[in-house]
This record gives C-alpha cells, sequence and structure tokens, in this order.
C-alpha cells in the first residue's frame, strides 16, 4: 500500500510541506481517465479548426494535420493500453512519455485545480509536453518566439515598472498575465504578507532546453513565469543539496531513481495559486514527483471545465 506522512510546519508566510515515505515502485489506485482530444480545440479556438477521430489528427486552421496517436516506442510497451489512456498507464510509463511524448500523453493526467487532493499525489499533470505542438503554435526559433512578444509590467501599483516581463501575445497569453497581476495586486492589498512570493520575478521568455534534458522549457515559449526563487522550491536543486552535489554539476533527470526524489516541499499560498489557475496557468507545485513551485504555464487544454 501507498504510506504517505504528512508534516504540517507551521511558517510565518504560509505552511510547508513535506511528503514522506512515498512508496513510487507499488501500484495505487487512481480514477481511469480517458481525455478527449476535442479539448485542444476548445484551449486553442485561435489555432486548432478540429479533431478528426478518424485518422487520430488535429486539424489546424492552416489545414496543417498533425497526429495524435502513441508515439512508436510505446506502443510495444505492455504496461500501456493500445486503446486509450488512463492515469495508471501514463504514471507507470511516466518517464517514457516525459522523454517521448505526444499528444495523448500531454493530456492523460488530469489536473485538479484548487487545494491538491490524494489522487493528485501520483501525478505530474502537465510534464509531458510535445514541442512539435508548442512550436508551431508559438514558433520553432528564438527569433519567431521573439517576434510575438510583448512587454507585461508586473503588478505596477506594488513595483511600478521594475518588472518588465517578456511574454507572447499568441492566445492573449499576455491579457491573461496581465490579469493574474491585476487579481494578484489586489489580493496583496489585503495580505501583504504574499508580496515576497511575487516580487523579484524569475522571468518569462527564455528559448533554452530544461536543466539535464534535451526537452524545451515551456519558457521558450513566453508563456510560463517563474515567481520569486528565493521563496520557492524546486525539486532538482533539493536532490543537488541533499545528496551533496555541487548547483553546477550537470545531472541527467532520467539517471535520478525514484525513490531517491527529495520529499515534497512547499510554502507557496494556495490563494496565488487559485489566481493563476483561473486563467489557465498550471501550477508547477502540482508535480508532486517533479515539484517547481515557482513555475506558472499557460495550459489551457488541461483546464476543459473553463470551456464547458
Amino acid at each position: 500500500s501507498l504510506i504517505l506522512l504528512v508534516l504540517a510546519v507551521g511558517c510565518s508566510s504560509g505552511i510547508i510541506v513535506l511528503i514522506k515515505g512515498r512508496h513510487f515502485s507499488e501500484k495505487t489506485t487512481s480514477t481511469h481517465h480517458t481525455p478527449s482530444l476535442d479539448v485542444y480545440v476548445m484551449a486553442y479556438p485561435d489555432h486548432i479548426k478540429a479533431y478528426d477521430p478518424t485518422t487520430q489528427e488535429l486539424i489546424w486552421k492552416d489545414k496543417t494535420r498533425m497526429s495524435t496517436s502513441r508515439h512508436k516506442s510505446l506502443e510495444s510497451t505492455d504496461d500501456v493500453s493500445t486503446d486509450d489512456v488512463s492515469t495508471d498507464d501514463v504514471f507507470e510509463n511516466h518517464q517514457k512519455y516525459v522523454d517521448n511524448p505526444d499528444l495523448y500523453g500531454q493530456i492523460a493526467l488530469p489536473y485538479v485545480t484548487g487545494q491538491a487532493n490524494p489522487d493528485q499525489w501520483k501525478t505530474d499533470s502537465g510534464r509531458i509536453r510535445y514541442d512539435d505542438f508548442f512550436k508551431k503554435m508559438y514558433g520553432d526559433t528564438e527569433d519567431k518566439v521573439k517576434s510575438n512578444l510583448t512587454i507585461v509590467y508586473w503588478m505596477p501599483k506594488f513595483f511600478q515598472e521594475t518588472y518588465p516581463l517578456q511574454v507572447t501575445t499568441i492566445n492573449d497569453v499576455d491579457k491573461k498575465l496581465k490579469s493574474c497581476s491585476d487579481q494578484l495586486e489586489k489580493l496583496c492589498e489585503q495580505k501583504p504578507e504574499y508580496i515576497k512570493f511575487l516580487e523579484k520575478p524569475a522571468g518569462t521568455f527564455c528559448w533554452r532546453a530544461i536543466a539535464g534534458t534535451s526537452r524545451m522549457s515551456a519558457h521558450s515559449y513566453g508563456m510560463t513565469i517563474d515567481i520569486n526563487v528565493a521563496h520557492s522550491h524546486y525539486w532538482l536543486w533539493d536532490y543537488k543539496k541533499e545528496n551533496n552535489i555541487p548547483e553546477s554539476e550537470a545531472i541527467l533527470e532520467k539517471d535520478i531513481p525514484k525513490k531517491k526524489l527529495p520529499e515534497y516541499k512547499n510554502i507557496i499560498p494556495q490563494e496565488i495559486v487559485d489566481i493563476f489557475e483561473s486563467q489557465g496557468f498550471i501550477w508547477g507545485g502540482k508535480w508532486y514527483t517533479h515539484y517547481d513551485t515557482m513555475h506558472f504555464e499557460y495550459r489551457p487544454e488541461l483546464f476543459p471545465h473553463l470551456f464547458s
């Protein structure tokens, strides 16, 4: 059975949560989830015209067709169903999906908004990204992405023009981030103790690969923001610290045993998370095995309730 020991340690700014005793090798029970690929049409109406279930392809507005069928490296995996995708399928083969993503796997793990619930302890919903999809939408080169960037001043009522953030205009991400900024200003007027989490944002656009991988960072597309690093937690930094590994030393993600992943940590207040989620941004703090609590990423395909 899965044994969880949750320790809540009081902090002046919130609660830091540590999760101990995670037995990743054991099978756990979850609700079967079969994603609807039509969600891409609803989530990205300016770009996706339709989903063709006969050919299993997304049809873009420019008439390009993009296959949604399972990546060939996963078709021969015994643990993966060939008929549909479930939370268990993707969790048990999660690293394979991360390294060999497809449009099924990208939405297979349900993202649950609001306060975390037990079903999510086993998922990293949103970490699976099919780069070809995002490159076609936001740009497949640094220059192409840059051509659609604009400046959003972060929480100007508090910080004036101290933090000009480069954000893509595609999918109105700039407007949605501006809405987050406005709502967070109102929140901080009521709870000024939250300002420290939001000052000194670590950045938005940066064309690069994820450290220790060959996969593109979501920051490459200008639709992601990292808030204050000083009050955030990142699994790889914690892993290196706990194992006395220099910060500068390169480590491949796939070489880190699951049983040695660090305990989950977070002090970001839920009210901040709620505001980002209301605009279609997923939170890296819900990647419980690879937490990244500073990270918010525009992924509307994981919020089907926003289109119902």
